[in-house]
């Protein structure tokens, strides 16, 4: 597990102020076209935050770098921080969101047709095909997904999904105990050109309107 460098990042994202009655700050992952050919790289996009989660970053992220990571700010301020410290250790005590997009043509080129050195006329042949996939078989992806999340967990999660929970623009929510105490819920979903995936953290010892809050703010991720 690498070590979770603190560092507040300002330059991708903007903190801006609530929209629409929504309590929190707005982030936004903007798109330079740099670092790739432009079907692969991960879209545009923004997300509502609740107030008591600040922004911060696991390692150095990059313009081409579409994660975001969060942590619940009071109580991060009172953890204390060790140069050992893990992400495993910090959320046995501090709730934490991480939002993960990605290109669905990025994730299926690199599942399927992941390769570097093509002809011109290949690379065309691969481009096409993924996108095929994608117009034929999304769903198909998604769910493939859900199942390899559940495939690294050793105790049997709990799966919730759209109709049983109200997670849009989610598909599926599982819910797992990675450690004693600790409590992880996945979240799968598709927007147009984007897999959607998220990640929240907390302890047992959390309230429920905190976790309403946290699922609150995931619901509210727009694509441009």
């Amino acid at each position: 597990m690498k070590k979770i460098w603190l560092i507040f990042i300002g330059l991708l994202f903007l903190g801006a102020c609530s929209t629409d009655g929504t309590s929190g700050k707005i982030y936004e992952f903007v798109q330079d076209g740099h670092g790739g050919p432009e079907w692969l790289l991960p879209n545009s996009y923004q997300i509502t935050i609740d107030d008591s989660f600040e922004l911060v970053s696991k390692y150095v992220i990059e313009s081409s770098d579409s994660h975001m990571y969060f942590w619940h700010a009071h109580l991060a301020s009172e953890y204390p921080f060790e140069l050992d410290t893990t992400r495993d250790d910090l959320e046995e005590n501090v709730p934490t969101i991480e939002i993960s997009p990605v290109n669905k043509h990025q994730y299926i080129y690199m599942e399927n047709y992941m390769s570097f050195d093509l002809t011109e006329t290949e690379a065309q042949e691969i481009m096409d095909e993924v996108k095929q996939e994608v117009e034929n078989k999304s769903e198909v992806y998604l769910e493939e997904m859900k199942e390899k999340s559940m495939g690294n967990l050793e105790a049997d999660p709990t799966v919730y999904t759209n109709e049983e929970y109200d997670i849009d623009p989610f598909t599926y929510m599982i819910e797992s105990e990675l450690k004693q105490g600790v409590i992880h819920y996945e979240l799968f979903g598709e927007a147009e050109k984007d897999y959607i995936r998220a990640t929240l953290s907390l302890t047992s010892k959390v309230d429920k309107e905190l976790f309403e809050k946290m699922l609150d703010s995931l619901r509210t991720i727009t694509y441009k």
